[in-house]
C-alpha cells in the first residue's frame, strides 16, 4: 500500500534522536489512514509520486491512526509486517469491538492511546497499551494533581512509555526534561535559544567560508578548492558523494576541476552546498537535517515547474539555508552577515515578503499539516494540489537518498 497525500512530524527520545514519526493523512477521516477502492488506490498510485510507508518514515516507526471499522477487521488490505504503533483515541478503546481486536493486533503491534490529560484508564487498558500520548497544556495542568501523579505511576508500572505532543517551544521542552517523560513531539526543535549563543569552533568557521565563495556571484574554483582541501573530511566526503551511484555511474571523478567539467558548475555549486550543511549539522538533530534537504528539493522543483528556471538554484540554496540559524545555534543575520547569498535568500530568510516566500511557507505547510498552506499557494500560483503534493513526496525521496548517500561519510556524532 503506497500514499500520495501526508503529513509527518517526528518523535524524538531523550537524546534529541529521532524515535518515530507521527503520520497525519489528508485524504483519510481525522488524519486516518485511508482505505481506498481498489480500483481508486490504483487509480492514485499510477497518477501520483506514491510513497511507501518505509519511505515516510525513512525506515523509523511509524505512528498510525486507524478507523473503528479497520481495527475491528484486523487491518486487512494493510502491511503488518511493517513496523508501526498503532495510535488510538480514548473513544475507541472504551469501544467493546474494537478492543477486543486490538488484545489480537496487540501481539504484532504496539499500542499508543492518545489522551487529553493524565485521567484513570483501567488495569485492562493500561496492559494493552505500549505508549500514552498527552499534550503538553493537558499535561502540564493535570501533573501536579495527586490523583494525577498516582495514575502516572500506574502506567510506569504497566512499563508504558509517556509521550508528550504539541510541545511547541524550548521552554516547554526543557521543563519536560526534569519530569518523567520518554518521548517528545512538537515544533521546539525549530525554536532557536535566544539566551545561548555559542562561538563557532574553527572547523565551522571554514565551511561557512566554503558556503560563503559558492554563493559569491564571481565564483573561484580555487579559492573553493582551497577552503576544502583545509578540511580533509569535506575533501573526502565531496569527492567520494559526486562518485556514489546517486550522482554518478559511468565517471570516476578525481579532482573539483574535474567534476565542474563533468557535472556543471551549478551541480558542483549543489553538491558543495549539501555536503557542507551535512557537515554543520552532524551535532545538531538529524531531522534538522533532513526539514532542509527537503526545503530545498521542493523549492527547486516547484520553481522548475513554473518555469522560473533561473531561480532553481537561489531556491535550493534558500531551503537549505534556511534552518542554519537553529543547526549553528546563532542568530540568522549573523550568519548571513558571513554568508554572502542572493538577495531573494536574504531578503525571505530575513522575514520580508519575497517571490520566493510563498514556498517556504507552503513547505512548512507540509511539517505541520496545515493543508490551507496547499490550498492558498495552489489558488495563488495556479498548481494543481496534486502537482504540489506528488513534489514534496519527490522531495522527501530526494531527502532519504541524500541522506543514505552522505550518512557514511558524515556519521552522527550528537552524544548519546
Amino acid at each position: 500500500m503506497r500514499f500520495a497525500f501526508f503529513a509527518r512530524q517526528a518523535i524524538f527520545d531523550r537524546h534529541e534522536r529521532v524515535f518515530a514519526y507521527s503520520l497525519a493523512f489528508r485524504d483519510g477521516k481525522n488524519a486516518q489512514i485511508p482505505y481506498h477502492p481498489e480500483e481508486k488506490q490504483k487509480s492514485i498510485e499510477k497518477r501520483l509520486e506514491t510513497l511507501s510507508l518505509a519511505d515516510i518514515s525513512s525506515d523509523k516507526l511509524a505512528f498510525i491512526e486507524f478507523s473503528d471499522q479497520a481495527l475491528i477487521n484486523h487491518l486487512v488490505g494493510f502491511n503488518r509486517s511493517l513496523p508501526f504503533v498503532i495510535h488510538i483515541t480514548l473513544e475507541q478503546i472504551n469501544n467493546a469491538a474494537v478492543f477486543a481486536s486490538l488484545t489480537t493486533l496487540k501481539e504484532q503491534h504496539q499500542i499508543c492511546l492518545q489522551h487529553t490529560s493524565v485521567c484513570h484508564i483501567t488495569a485492562e487498558q493500561r496492559n494493552l497499551l505500549s505508549y500514552i500520548a498527552l499534550p503538553f497544556d493537558g499535561y502540564q495542568s493535570s501533573k501536579s494533581n495527586s490523583a494525577s501523579q498516582l495514575e502516572l505511576n500506574e502506567w510506569r508500572k504497566a512499563n508504558i512509555n509517556l509521550l508528550i505532543t504539541d510541545i511547541d517551544s524550548l521552554d516547554a521542552y526543557t521543563s519536560l526534561k526534569y519530569d518523567d517523560v520518554d518521548f517528545f513531539q512538537g515544533k521546539f526543535f525549530l525554536q532557536l535559544d535566544k539566551n545561548e549563543k555559542r562561538e563557532l569552533p574553527a572547523s565551522k568557521v571554514n565551511v561557512l567560508a566554503l558556503l560563503a565563495a559558492i554563493n559569491d556571484d564571481e565564483f573561484d574554483l580555487t579559492k573553493v578548492a582551497k577552503l576544502t582541501e583545509r578540511d580533509a573530511s569535506i575533501s573526502y566526503a565531496l569527492l567520494r558523494f559526486i562518485n556514489s551511484p546517486f550522482v554518478n555511474k559511468r565517471t570516476k571523478i578525481s579532482s573539483l576541476e574535474h567534476a565542474i567539467t563533468y557535472l556543471g558548475e551549478i551541480e558542483v555549486k549543489k553538491f558543495v552546498a549539501l555536503i557542507a550543511v551535512v557537515n554543520l549539522a552532524n551535532q545538531s538533530t538529524e531531522e534538522l537535517l533532513n526539514i532542509s534537504l527537503i526545503r530545498a528539493k521542493f523549492i527547486e522543483l516547484m520553481l522548475e515547474k513554473t518555469g522560473q528556471n533561473s531561480l532553481k538554484m537561489t531556491g535550493f540554496m534558500l531551503g537549505l539555508l534556511s534552518l542554519l540559524d537553529i543547526i549553528l545555534e546563532q542568530p540568522m543575520q549573523d550568519i548571513l552577515h558571513q554568508i554572502p547569498v542572493a538577495a531573494e535568500i536574504n531578503d525571505t530568510l530575513s522575514g520580508e515578503e519575497t517571490v520566493l516566500s510563498p514556498l517556504i511557507t507552503v513547505v512548512k505547510g507540509f511539517e505541520s499539516a496545515l493543508w490551507q498552506n496547499v490550498i492558498k499557494y495552489s489558488i495563488d500560483s495556479g498548481h494543481s494540489q496534486i502537482e504540489i503534493h506528488h513534489t514534496f513526496n519527490q522531495a522527501i525521496l530526494w531527502a532519504n537518498e541524500i541522506n543514505q548517500a552522505s550518512s557514511a561519510y558524515f556519521p552522527r556524532t550528537k552524544p548519546s
